[in-house]
């Protein structure tokens, strides 16, 4: 990989996350990252999931200094709330792979028992918010950094600047420039790309981090667009900020409204929110006087944003990939924009031999490995709209307008016949999906668990070690005090939560212990 030449088209955070990950997979490239500052960040409050936590600590970043720099805060899970107009939330949460469980004599611990308690726990007809320790501890507002993974809540645009102050650190060029074409060779490989003033830089692979405007993808490759639009309607966002509560929560609220869904993500000193919503059914004004009625305040600084669900069926051609919204959006539901960036770019790794040797066996290989992933992440955001609600036309009449996809059909069979098994989901996992057609009520049927009834610990037993571990631990603190001792004490006026919660290395060396 001597002296090749990789330039990254658009910075933000997909851009710098990708110049960081080539300076990390290429250590001997030359990188460029070209950014047109002139067209600004939206920089809203996002959610992250934990594969991004991940990601990051395999390019050397802390996850605490990143929350820090990006004046964020810790997310434990999403919490969904009046999907069904009962007024009801459920918890769609972080756990460790290696969870507590096993199923003698079938299954040992570590085996990734936990969706054979939550099966139970249906079966039981429990309350999944009272039995599951993420869930009981994220509705305390309390954090435990010993057991639980986290993901975290983030400005985008001082994420976005501290990725590229990183990036300058570790030798990554940045130019700030408008792309104005490209030039390439015979077959199409891009050799040059151009900005104004006649401007341009040599490249043996390109990534296209442009965003929505699809610079080299769309507007030069014109590979297909997928439109998702059939199947989620939501096309359209207003943003804002709204004060901060004195008891921060440590987790994304996703709330139903009459056309859509309100977000409110916790960053340092804020609360980043928005109402994602089908314009067929509301106007950003008329989204905005419901949003404002529903939080009984005035909202200023409301900031709209378009966008059409769907991806490129390629997202590598030649030479070229595009990576983050220049190769799809989904909704903002369940943080996927960031979690697609991780994605690709951790998959590409098992592509790295024809990164710079074009080989078109394995382009069409990563190019069925996004596309399937990126249509089960889209199977996944239906399901959560299949809810009971009938009290506004966009609700009453969703499942009549926007049908079952067919690749998903036979998964949501399983699910109304309590029938879901580890192999049938795709993208998200077993635990994932049993949290959200659980919390939406949408079994048809009772479940069978013959076979499958000697868990350990049971139900009751796990409950109580659960009680005694909120009531005893000492591995608990509130999102407040935490936020507290990252920031310091004049935070929220709280008192510091215990020093190494905030030290650098402190989560990533904890969660490879296997025990603390």
């Amino acid at each position: 990989m001597e002296g090749k030449k990789i330039v990254v088209l658009g910075g933000g955070t997909a851009g710098w996350m990708t110049a960081l990950f080539c300076r990390h997979t290429f250590p001997s490239a030359s990188i460029t990252v070209i950014e047109n500052t002139s067209l600004g960040t939206v920089g809203v409050g996002e959610g992250t999931t934990v594969g991004f936590t991940h990601f990051l600590n395999e390019l050397g970043l802390d996850e605490f200094d990143v929350i820090r720099e990006a004046e964020g805060a810790i997310k434990s899970g999403i919490s969904f709330e009046n999907w069904n107009g009962d007024n009801k939330k459920y918890f769609h949460s972080f756990r460790k792979v290696d969870d507590e469980f096993s199923l003698p004599p079938h299954f040992d611990i570590g085996r990734e028992c936990e969706g054979y308690h939550l099966q139970t726990l249906i079966k039981e007809g429990l309350d999944f918010n009272e039995y599951i320790y993420p869930a009981r501890l994220a509705y305390r507002n309390e954090l435990d950094l010993y057991n639980i993974p986290i993901a975290m809540h983030v400005d985008t645009f001082k994420l976005g600047k501290y990725l590229r102050k990183i990036g300058a650190e570790r030798n990554i060029d940045s130019v700030d420039g408008n792309f104005s074409h490209v030039e390439v060779d015979e077959n199409n490989f891009i050799q040059k790309l151009y900005l104004d003033g006649d401007i341009f830089f040599e490249c043996d692979f390109v990534f296209d981090c442009s965003g929505f405007a699809k610079l080299l993808i769309g507007k030069h490759y014109q590979t297909d667009w997928t439109s998702y639009k059939d199947v989620l309607p939501m096309n359209k966002a207003i943003a804002f900020n709204l004060d901060p509560e004195e008891d921060v929560k440590p987790y994304t609220q996703a709330i139903a409204m009459n056309a859509g869904w309100v977000w409110k993500i916790p960053v340092k000193d804020r609360i980043g929110a928005g109402y994602v919503f089908d314009s067929a059914y509301l106007s950003d004004e008329e989204a905005l006087d419901e949003a404002q009625q529903f939080l009984d305040q005035t909202i200023s600084n409301v900031r709209s944003i378009p966008f059409d669900a769907g991806a490129h069926n390629q997202v590598w051609v030649k030479n070229c990939m595009s990576i983050g919204l220049a190769s799809t959006f989904i909704e903002p539901l369940e943080a996927t924009s960031i979690d697609t960036v991780t994605i690709q770019l951790t998959i590409l790794k098992e592509f790295l031999n024809h990164v710079f040797k074009f080989n078109e066996n394995s382009v069409a290989k990563y190019n069925s490995l996004i596309s399937d992933g990126l249509e089960g992440a889209m199977h996944f955001i239906y399901l959560h709209y299949l809810t009971k609600r009938s009290d506004t036309e966009f609700w009453k009449t969703f499942q009549e307008r926007h049908q079952v996809p067919q690749k998903f059909e036979r998964v949501l069979n399983l699910i109304y016949e309590n029938n879901l098994r580890k192999g049938d989901c795709v993208s998200f996992n077993w635990v994932d999906y049993l949290e959200i057609t659980n919390g939406l009520e949408i079994f048809k049927q009772p479940i069978d668990m013959e076979g499958y009834e000697n868990l350990t610990p049971s139900v009751a037993e796990h409950k109580k070690i659960t009680d005694a571990r909120l009531l005893n631990s000492t591995t608990l603190i509130k999102h407040t005090n935490f936020l507290a001792g990252l920031y310091g004490p004049e935070r929220l006026g709280s008192p510091f939560g215990p020093p190494c919660y905030c030290q650098p290395g402190f989560h990533r060396t904890l969660m490879n212990a296997t025990n603390i």
